[in-house]
């Protein structure tokens, strides 16, 4: 036996085995069901069970964690109350945190119109290298909620580690401004700013929703005519808004922030201004897009974040192999327990996941 390690069965078993999963085919064929479940007393509830694998933070987090009722975006006035209880901390799903635990400094200004939040992360070298580099953060929040002045947590943490300014877009939202209005905010935003950065010396950091804008960033950069950055970190990019992707279904309730129809069908119909047929334009779903060379370009190199327990997984999977086989740079790093952005919260799987994309962005850019 050459090639590595391998296994290899008696002829008479592996006939066995063949026999058994022929019988078995030939059961589901004739109106047998799925895997029969574990009797009770054995079986482990899913939904309630916590790993003893990850940190007791983490833990404690699923144990006491569960997602919350129905994002209700139909209206404006509707959009508007849910974003004023995702500011007020009730019911959001990410942690929010004040500035000043990460930067020193913190401005309101426009980027080519559109309102930017910039900010100068605390220890920040005005004569170091990164002086003349910026991470660009597009913030998640299923584009119907979140804002720059909100979400401060992990770009802070990514910009702090990597010793260069950050530069928030707070593209509008959903149902008020549907597609493409934030894609067209963000563009807008990074035309602007390429007057004072070169492309090589811009990082991209998003999450969720952010993350999928991101995406559709890159997409759009090929059209435009206008240069690649130099990275792109992603933390569970919503890249499919449809609910396509397996883990959509097998982890519903196990997965403690996202339910597709509690969280996402909603804000999906209400980005899209209520016309379903445009949830598979790969502006707006990017997993569905033609990453081939010949079609968006030479992506820069792209890291995807998911954890294991995110609803997001089996679509950031597909996105990742998608992008690879297409010939683009990219890595996929799976945390073992890990819910949707968890690198949002005060866990130590999200300081190292953090320091990981700091890692990734900094090789880069070349600091």
């Amino acid at each position: 036996m050459s090639g590595g390690v391998g296994l290899r069965l008696p002829a008479v078993a592996a006939l066995a085995l063949f026999a058994l999963a022929a019988a078995a085919g030939a059961a589901a064929q004739d109106g047998g069901s799925c895997t029969a479940p574990l009797k009770t007393n054995d079986a482990t509830k899913p939904y309630c069970y916590v790993p003893g694998t990850i940190s007791s933070e983490s833990q404690q987090f699923l144990s006491k964690s569960a997602v919350k009722g129905a994002s209700d975006v139909s209206t404006a006035s509707a959009a508007q109350a849910l974003r004023e209880r995702f500011g007020a901390g009730k019911g959001q799903i990410w942690k929010t945190s004040d500035s000043g635990s990460y930067f020193s400094s913190v401005s309101n200004g426009t980027l080519g119109g559109v309102p930017v939040v910039t900010a100068t992360p605390q220890g920040f070298n005005p004569g170091g290298a990164g002086k003349d580099r910026v991470l660009v953060y597009l913030h998640g929040g299923a584009y119907v909620v979140g804002s720059c002045s909100l979400m401060w947590a992990m770009p802070g943490t990514v910009a702090k580690l990597l010793g260069v300014r950050e530069a928030c877009i707070d593209y509008r939202l959903a149902p008020e401004h549907p597609f493409p209005a934030g894609l067209d905010d963000v563009v807008s935003a990074y035309r602007e700013l390429l007057k004072t950065y070169p492309a090589k010396n811009i990082a991209l950091l998003g999450d969720s929703a952010g993350g999928g804008l991101t995406l559709a960033l890159l997409l759009r950069l090929k059209r435009e005519g206008l240069p690649q950055p130099a990275a792109a970190a992603l933390y569970s990019p919503w890249s499919e808004l449809t609910k396509s992707g397996d883990t959509q279904t097998t982890l519903t309730g196990v997965d403690p922030v996202l339910q597709y129809e509690l969280s996402l069908q909603g804000p999906a119909l209400a980005y899209v201004g209520g016309d379903s047929s445009k949830l598979t334009d790969p502006l707006v779903s990017p997993l569905r897009a033609d990453f081939s060379v010949g079609s968006v370009g030479q992506l820069p190199p792209i890291l995807i974040q998911v954890g294991l327990r995110d609803t997001f997984l089996s679509d950031c999977v597909r996105l990742y192999r998608k992008l690879r086989d297409a010939g683009q740079p990219v890595e996929l790093s799976p945390w073992e327990g890990m819910w949707h952005v968890f690198e949002a919260y005060d866990v130590p799987e999200a300081r190292s996941a953090n320091e990981e994309a700091a890692a990734f962005l900094r090789r880069h850019l070349g600091l």
